[in-house]
């Protein structure tokens, strides 16, 4: 019998039955319609399911994140529920109070101290040691934007506070340790104000309302709040869910009562509303009674014995805020959005330098201040340092650097915002060139 030789084997021939071709050729007919089934459309900006580049890039790193864990062993019924309840008790907590314990842990603190502290190796400096110094750990924010968001306890109510960490889930902070008092007690006037007016709350990330309109969202989006640090007098933003010019009946109501809870700093105290400046129309003494209807609206009304126990005003500001439900936005800053109701126009602060050691937190510069004063102007509309007593100490030792010099520099600063660092350098530099892409600064 003749061997077989390798090609022989390979070109063996096998027959199919016709059902079984058939079968075959469904198959792959099948296979290919799948794929022309199940190709997905790619949503546009509008579509219930879009979204943003951000809210995409946050997907890819959680998926990401789930591919690179390790295998666990599986976890007793026990364990995970004890889990669980940890990891709700921390989300409750204020997200201001997380590092309050050991600020140095904080990610950007450890960050730049082992950056800084590379550096200092690989230029052989004698001192390889990157010192913090932590300022007061209560009530030093005195800049805040806080999010309103309906009440979990009820949908109707509203409540304000900050975002947990990487959500959109609001945790209300009404007695926020970091905050000054005076935005605490913001809130607490607003809340009410809110509760007694039946403001509806915006909401966003919720199923039911992909398919709402924007202006069915809610009313009240977001809360700022500056504080003056001379008089404690708190400059409030209410960010409404609207367009400018638009008449709100509940609005005006929201702001009337504000201002009824309220009283104006001395110092803005005889300014007259700009909102009240309104065209007469027919002869004097016409519509009477609707003028007075709209006094009692936007006029705050106090007495000497109850203004001492009411918060302080700065000045009240309406921001118009009508952006689509997926934008991170707070403020919209066309000069268009913007209503000054009541107060000053703007916050005025100095930057106060330490003359000695003792003044001064520990390890903090002392430079010799300017020969004249560095009025800083904060209306809502821009930029400010959240803790600004920090933030003179920055700015100090910049100046002590600079003073150093042998000649005066050119001073560029980017970002400059209303000029906080380069004015205070005015005396000590050549020049100024200071930039922000913010055009109301």
């Amino acid at each position: 019998m003749p061997a077989i030789h390798p090609t022989m084997k390979d070109t063996k021939t096998t027959t199919a039955s016709p059902a079984t071709k058939t079968a075959v050729a469904s198959a792959k007919t099948t296979k290919k319609k799948k794929k022309h089934i199940f190709k997905k459309k790619i949503p546009q900006k509008g579509d219930p399911d879009y979204l943003s580049p951000t809210q995409l890039r946050n997907r890819r790193k959680r998926n990401a994140k789930k591919k690179g864990k390790p295998p666990q062993q599986q976890e007793s019924a026990n364990t995970a529920a004890n889990k669980n309840k940890s990891n709700e008790d921390e989300e409750l907590k204020d997200p201001s109070m997380k590092y309050i314990t050991y600020p140095t842990k904080t990610p950007i603190v450890r960050t730049a101290t082992k950056y800084i502290e590379a550096v200092l190796q690989s230029s052989n400096s004698n001192n390889n040691t990157f010192h913090v110094y932590i300022g007061p750990l209560y009530h030093w924010r005195t800049v805040s934007k806080l999010a309103v968001r309906p009440d979990a306890t009820d949908k109707n109510k509203v409540a304000i506070g900050l975002f947990a960490e990487n959500s959109h889930s609001l945790l209300p902070v009404p007695k926020c340790k970091a905050h000054h008092p005076s935005i605490n007690k913001v809130v607490e006037v607003v809340t009410n104000a809110c509760h007694e007016l039946n403001v509806i709350p915006y909401e966003s990330n919720t199923a039911d309302n992909e398919s709402k309109s924007e202006e069915e969202m809610g009313q009240l989006r977001y809360i700022g709040v500056n504080v003056d640090r001379s008089s404690g007098g708190a400059q409030v933003t209410l960010v409404w869910n609207g367009k400018s010019g638009e008449e709100d009946e509940q609005l005006e109501k929201l702001v009337g009562a504000i201002l009824n809870k309220t009283v104006l700093c001395k110092a803005e105290a005889g300014e007259e509303p700009p909102m009240k400046r309104q065209r007469r129309r027919g002869r004097r003494g016409d519509n009477k009674e609707e003028s007075q209807s709209k006094d009692n609206v936007t006029k705050p009304v106090s007495s000497n014995n109850d203004s001492n126990n009411k918060v302080k005003l700065h000045s009240l500001w309406i921001n118009y805020n009508s952006s689509w439900k997926h934008s991170n936005r707070i403020f919209e800053y066309d000069e268009s959005c913007w209503r000054h109701v009541v107060g000053s126009t703007s916050i005025t602060e100095y930057l106060h330098f330490p003359t000695t050691k003792s003044e001064g937190q520990k390890g903090v510069a002392n430079p010799t201040p300017p020969s004249y004063p560095v009025p800083l102007h904060f209306p809502p509309t821009v930029f400010r340092q959240a803790n600004l007593d920090s933030f003179t100490n920055i700015v100090g030792r910049i100046r002590e650097r600079v003073l150093q010099m042998d000649e005066k520099p050119f001073c560029v600063e980017l970002y400059g915002g209303v000029g906080t660092i380069a004015l205070n350098l005015s005396d000590a530099v050549s020049h100024i060139v200071s930039s922000d892409e913010n055009p109301n600064n």
